[in-house]
């Protein structure tokens, strides 16, 4: 017997957007955290004390895919036969058992095991308006499977394991398995995709929250002290107006190193403070140490910057980043400036011509 739903999470906004549906729906359902999740563990304990979700699980997604690419025997084996005899246990079996399954991503081993298991999800968008910015309109659609590889998300993952994988993030215009596409705004679909969409926008998500629905969902993440500190920060009366610096880990990238991207930071934070009482937060996987300096304070990286929403007094004169999509959702940002991968590019090229002195 097939039971309710079940949202399966691969970062901290994904984790959001499952609280505030669950919430607002009043849904039965169950969530999956996968070990691609920062603070995975820690996190399933606070998310399971709120009662929101009728059981937290968790799912080690890399290190299976890690197992199974050390395996020298079972990486050659057929894939049919590897997700049957392989991954067909534990949690991943325990997915035919829900009536519906939610998935941001399916591009990580959940997604591969459901298609490979012929189990139909549906689709939420990975992040905010994430069509847009990964500029997917620009791609032709995939037409010819024969010797398709998908590109993986993940270093560490072969190629191998996306083989014949449909995703629409890999070009797919009618994966097989996708019942329907939920996105914050349809505007942002190419017009080459021909599943279902679902808009929901994530604004209006959020304004249908109660006051005790945002508690619930903060506790998920941080305690009231905690978050009532963060506030206090952010509201905190200074001469100069405030700025919100998001950062992102392009420094585990093929764009730049560590190194460079802290020297990136660091002259920008710097360039902001002149003018800004500058609040900088650090993306979950972002492990670099930065400048410190007065007017520059570091929030919490370990939750999502969407839930400074929460709490209408807490406004920004700008908010700044090179890509994130969260930008799109801070609605007490006056400004909101995207500067691109380019930026980050041009400022790399700038430093290895000398025009900008190394640290």
């Amino acid at each position: 017997m097939k039971r309710k739903n079940i949202f399966i999470c691969h970062t901290c906004f994904h984790i959001l957007i499952s609280l505030e549906k669950c919430l607002v729906n009043k849904l039965d359902a169950d969530i999956l955290l996968s070990d691609t999740v920062q603070e995975c563990q820690e996190l399933a304990l606070k998310i399971d004390k709120m009662h929101i979700f009728g059981s937290v699980r968790r799912i080690e997604e890399l290190r299976e895919a890690e197992q199974y690419f050390n395996d020298k025997v079972l990486k050659h084996r057929n894939l049919k036969y590897v997700f049957m005899k392989h991954f067909d246990k534990g949690m991943f079996k325990e997915l035919r058992q829900y009536d519906d399954i939610y998935l941001f991503n399916d591009a990580f081993l959940s997604g591969v095991y459901l298609q490979n298991s012929n189990i139909k999800y549906h689709l939420i968008e990975e992040s905010t308006n994430f069509m847009k910015v990964a500029d997917l309109s620009s791609h032709a659609p995939l037409t010819d499977r024969k010797g398709f590889y998908g590109k993986p998300w993940h270093k560490k993952w072969s190629k191998s394991i996306f083989m014949y994988h449909e995703s629409v993030y890999f070009h797919d215009k009618r994966p097989k398995c996708v019942i329907d596409f939920e996105v914050n705004d349809k505007n942002t679909v190419p017009n080459w995709i021909e599943i279902p969409i679902i808009e929901n926008s994530r604004i209006k998500l959020r304004e249908l929250l109660t006051t005790n629905d945002k508690k619930k969902i903060i506790k998920c993440f941080m305690d009231e002290d905690a978050y009532q500190r963060l506030a206090d920060i952010c509201q905190a009366k200074t001469v100069r107006k405030r700025a919100l610096l998001i950062t992102q880990p392009y420094g585990a990238t093929d764009l730049c190193d560590n190194k460079e991207l802290i020297g990136y930071y660091n002259e920008l934070i710097q360039e902001l403070s002149r003018k800004y009482a500058v609040f900088v937060k650090p993306h979950p996987g972002d492990k670099n140490v930065y400048n410190r300096a007065d007017n520059v304070y570091f929030l919490d990286k370990y939750w999502p910057i969407e839930i400074l929403m929460y709490d209408d007094s807490i406004q920004f004169d700008l908010g700044i980043t090179i890509s994130s999509t969260s930008i799109y959702l801070l609605n007490n940002v006056r400004e909101r400036r995207i500067l691109g991968e380019q930026h980050l590019i041009d400022y790399l090229s700038k430093r290895k011509d000398g025009v900008i002195a190394s640290e």
